[in-house]
Formats: structure tokens, C-alpha cells, sequence
């Protein structure tokens, strides 16, 4: 079903999501009915000469090829389901939008004859990206991790938008409030607590070859329950999980960067002001100071995960994986008590 011109809509921008409210609003009007890329087919397809990632979003863009751009793609028969027919008419939220979010996501409903889907939506300049974070959401989801279910992906010429489901009730860690606004978490060892948790969520994605690429804690959200997840795949690669023993110098030298990044981007927004995006606990504080934080939180929690997981796998030569976390503990103590990150920050405000 075609949508016209004469259709009504409403639209409550938020702050600056108002540009991107308008240009949604603008391309669903011209919608036709979802079109279907099933993602059981797309990973089945993708080869392992490159990451996982890679083989998928260049299945997509295979596929896109012969239908226009502008158009709504969902992977599965039960999200074209969820989605065909509902494009009839497309309201935002009032209460909650782009001033709340570091994606500048804003948040409705897509209302058909047979009801409403509620979505968030991602709005994205780089049409790559939006592919390589739709494969990489459906990725995660399929290897058991807990993260936004993708819903489809709008493309337009210029980049297009991710729509997910909408979830109430989850809190960004970079929100310095988090632990007021999640009703029952309120103290600051509660908070504590929680940041604690991020380390061994990060510890099973890269057991599972997931790397996010940017895992600062705008990243990270945490629901109602006290559960933690990352989002905003879109920087992400994902791989077959590494078997220690058999992987070459190459290919444990690139996971053992993917880890150090992993790391070093939790660190960073830790350290850095709000103004610059992070939480600023750690800003102010001596390096040594910074690293023991830093350990207690993060690292240890993180290096414990990985063993467990390391003593349930099916590693040929464990040994490897125990000197290469060795040797990411040890660079990341290296860059922390070095000012690495102050530096680069300092280099960066005088450029």
C-alpha cells in the first residue's frame, strides 16, 4: 500500500530532531510496503574471508541494488508482518525525543488499520553505517546477547534510519542520573555496583568475536531489572569466536586491538567531563589514582569473565589467550598512567 500525499501526520520534534523528524516523516509518505531481506539467508550466504560483518553488509547492498532506495527493508518475514500496512500514518511521541538521546533518536508509532508498532528511530548520515548496524543488531541477537531488536531500515540517498523496538524504561550510563531515574537504583555504591557489570558483559562479547568498537558508556544501558547492554552497533565487527591455538599471529594481533579499543573507549568516558561526552569520574585524579579506579571496576571484573569463559571453552592452547590478556592489562595500565587520553584531549582542543 502506497501512501499519499494528502495523508495526515503529526510530528512533536525534540530540541534538534526536528530536521530529522521532518525528512522521516517526508520519506514514509512515499513508502510502499516493507520490503524483505531475510537475514536467515543474507548469514547464510556470508563467507569468512572477512569479518561477519563484512560479508553481510556487502550481501545487502547486493540485494538493495534493484529496489529503490527509499524504502523500508526489515529481515524477517515477522517484522515485514509487524510493519506492512502500518505506514498509513506516523506520530511522535511529545514526552520523549532527541534531547535525551546521544543519537539524536526520537521515538512513535507506526498506526495501521490493525494497530500501532511503537519504534525508536535512528536517524544516520552514512547509508554503510545504517546497513553494517541493522547486520550487526540481528548478529548479536542471533549469538544470545541482549540489545535492541532491529526492526527495518529506511534508506535514503543521503543515509537513511534505523527503526528498533521501542523500549521504556532503560537509562544510557552516560546519564549521570541513572541511578535516581532507574527506580531501584539510588545509591552511589548502587551505581558502583552497576558500572561493575559492564566488564563482564564486554568480557562475553569478545569471548563470542564481538567487538564493539565504541564502547563508551553512551553505549550502555541498563533496565528497570538492573540488566546491562550495549547498543549502537553500527562501529562494530563481529567474527567468528577466536579458538585460541588456532588462530595466526595476524589474527590474534587484530583481536588483541579490537580488545585494547574495547577497553580504552570505557576508560575514556569515565575520565572525560559530561562536556566532552563522558561522565567525569575519574576527571581530576591522578594517573595511579585513575588505574586503580579503572581496575577495581572494570579490568578486574572484565579479566575474571574472560577466564571463566576461557575454563567452558574449547580452546587448543589456552596459554595464548592468558598472555595476550596479560599484555592488554598491561598496555592499558601503560596508556591510563601515561595521560594518554589527557593528551590526545589536549591535542584536540588546540587543533
Amino acid at each position: 500500500m502506497s501512501l499519499t500525499r494528502s495523508t495526515q501526520f503529526e510530528a512533536y520534534a525534540a530540541n534538534d530532531a526536528g530536521p530529522a523528524v521532518d525528512r522521516f516523516l517526508e520519506v514514509i509518505q512515499g513508502a510502499s510496503e516493507p520490503h524483505l531481506l531475510d537475514f536467515d539467508g543474507i548469514e547464510g550466504e556470508a563467507g569468512r574471508s572477512k569479518s561477519i560483518t563484512q560479508e553481510c553488509v556487502s550481501l545487502v547492498e547486493e540485494r538493495i541494488t534493484s529496489h529503490p532506495s527509499e524504502r523500508l527493508y526489515t529481515g524477517s518475514q515477522t517484522d515485514r508482518e509487524a510493519l506492512a500496512g502500518k505506514t498509513q500514518s506516523f506520530r511522535v511521541d511529545r514526552t520523549s525525543g532527541a534531547e535525551s538521546s546521544a543519537h539524536q533518536v526520537f521515538f512513535g508509532g507506526l498506526t495501521g488499520n490493525t494497530g500501532t508498532v511503537n519504534v525508536a528511530i535512528k536517524p544516520m548520515d552514512r547509508r554503510g553505517a545504517l546497513m553494517a548496524e541493522w547486520v550487526n543488531l540481528h548478529l548479536v541477537r542471533r549469538r544470545g546477547f541482549e540489545t535492541f531488536r532491529p526492526m527495518g531500515m529506511m534508506l535514503t540517498n543521503e543515509g537513511g534510519f534505523l527503526l528498533t523496538e521501542r523500549r521504556d524504561k532503560v537509562e544510557s550510563m552516560d546519564n549521570a542520573d541513572w541511578a535516581s531515574t532507574i527506580t531501584h537504583r539510588q545509591s552511589h555504591e548502587a551505581m558502583l555496583d552497576d558500572l561493575r557489570k559492564v566488564g563482564p558483559v564486554l568480557a562475553g562479547l569478545h569471548d563470542a568475536g564481538i567487538f564493539h568498537g565504541d564502547a563508551q558508556l553512551k553505549n550502555v544501558v541498563m533496565d528497570q531489572k538492573g540488566g546491562i547492554y550495549f547498543i549502537d552497533w553500527e562501529a562494530a565487527t563481529i567474527v567468528e569466536p577466536p579458538i585460541w591455538g588456532e588462530l595466526t599471529e595476524i589474527q590474534s594481533g587484530e583481536v588483541g586491538i579490537k580488545t585494547e579499543k574495547d577497553l580504552k573507549a570505557l576508560f575514556g568516558s569515565l575520565l572525560r567531563a559530561r562536556s566532552d561526552g563522558g561522565v567525569g569520574m575519574l576527571n581530576g585524579l591522578t594517573p595511579d589514582t585513575q588505574f586503580s579506579i579503572f581496575r577495581e571496576l572494570v579490568l578486574t571484573p572484565y579479566l575474571e569473565e574472560r577466564l571463566t569463559l576461557l575454563e567452558k571453552g574449547t580452546h587448543v592452547a589456552p596459554e595464548e589467550l592468558l598472555l595476550q590478556l596479560g599484555e592488554v592489562e598491561e598496555r592499558i595500565e601503560n596508556y591510563i598512567k601515561a595521560g594518554e587520553l589527557y593528551k590526545t584531549l589536549a591535542r584536540t582542543r588546540r587543533e
